[in-house]
């Protein structure tokens, strides 16, 4: 039998939003929280985010994607006799290639948090180099019946999600993200799964977009909501005249989520990333103070800076910023050293260290 072909993102979201065009009043419409109702987390999520008051510029920004609150306001069925499961994928510019990371997760009520959230600031995208072009972000959250064979392929695929850690190369993305949008394909296939609401929106500056970062909420109500009615405080959607008097908002199933900037000096994971190797070699050979051993140091790190150059999972200011501070730092390494090799020496048979140890010997 002919293996069946793997659906795209886009063949995805279609299919979902035919059965969420089916229901009344239907696709919902995000809503931008105004930046002055958002107070900050506190303490700060790693890696930390920029403050939401500017756009983001290609080839200089890293940029990220955030679940802040996945919020089901039904409790007497979620979980008794429905459960969710939410598909997220991001698709952007990489190595002169376009990308997709796709995410699925099966929320699990035993996770300790508030009643009626299943999922708090939950990292979909990120942080990564946003080199220009399009940028495209989908949003669908499912409900499938309880103890049924859905849950078991979630399960499946949310391990092969796990699996899409920032540092893997292009090739290994995209087998592994084909495993996981094959698997949400099937999951939406199965009796009793249906989509909710959903969210597909392309970011495109080079047509003229603006890109900005800041929080939106996309919520399951038949009213427009009113922006200036909602407040983020603690990441927490929240509704009121002010900030003192807003609650948590209960009236619907609602995603709250965030577009940020990673700020300077960007991101943190710099040991996950392929060229980290090289580096681990350059120290190694560095603490040596046989021959040749410098020279070793310094091809493997002139090697590193090769690959720093053309990485496509650092920023022109972030990379240039690393090669000088790993300089540095190896040329520390080889001086330390040469002083322990030349401290050696001086320890050495006949030294002042030998006669003090003679003396100590012929002591009655």
């Amino acid at each position: 039998m002919a293996r069946r072909a793997i659906r795209s993102v886009a063949d995805i979201w279609n299919r979902a939003l035919a059965v969420i065009q089916s229901e009344p009043r239907r696709p919902r419409e995000p809503i931008r929280i105004p930046d002055g109702h958002v107070r900050p987390q506190a303490p700060a999520p790693q890696p930390p985010i920029a403050a939401d008051d500017a756009d983001i510029v290609a080839k200089r920004d890293y940029v990220m994607v955030r679940l802040n609150q996945l919020f089901l306001a039904d409790q007497r069925r979620w979980f008794t006799e429905i459960e969710p499961s939410v598909f997220a994928s991001t698709e952007f510019l990489y190595d002169g290639k376009a990308r997709t990371v796709p995410v699925v997760v099966g929320p699990s009520p035993k996770e300790g948090l508030p009643s009626g959230t299943v999922l708090k600031n939950m990292m979909l995208f990120g942080p990564h180099p946003y080199r220009g072009g399009p940028f495209t972000f989908t949003f669908v959250l499912n409900q499938m019946p309880t103890h049924n064979v859905a849950r078991d392929v979630v399960e499946v695929v949310e391990s092969a999600s796990a699996a899409l850690a920032p540092g893997l190369g292009l090739e290994v993305y995209t087998r592994i993200g084909g495993i996981v949008l094959d698997g949400f394909d099937r999951i939406m296939g199965l009796n009793g799964v249906k989509p909710l609401i959903g969210l597909r929106q392309t970011i495109d500056p080079d047509s003229g977009d603006a890109f900005p970062t800041g929080r939106w909420a996309l919520i399951d109500s038949d009213d427009a909501p009113d922006p200036d009615e909602f407040w983020v405080i603690d990441d927490v959607l929240r509704k009121g005249p002010t900030a003192e008097a807003a609650l948590p908002y209960r009236e619907a199933d609602f995603m709250l989520y965030q577009i940020a900037r990673v700020p300077p000096p960007g991101r943190r994971d710099l040991d996950a990333l392929p060229f980290h190797p090289l580096w681990i070699a350059a120290l190694a050979a560095a603490a040596k103070s046989s021959a040749g051993a410098w020279d070793e140091a310094k091809a493997n790190l002139a090697a590193m800076f090769s690959a720093v150059a053309v990485s496509p999972d650092l920023t022109w200011t972030q990379g240039r910023a690393l090669m000088a501070e790993r300089l540095e730092q190896l040329r520390a390494v080889h001086d330390d050293a040469m002083r322990l090799a030349v401290a050696n020496d001086a320890a050495a048979p006949g030294t002042a260290v030998q006669d003090s140890i003679s003396d100590l010997l012929r002591l009655p």
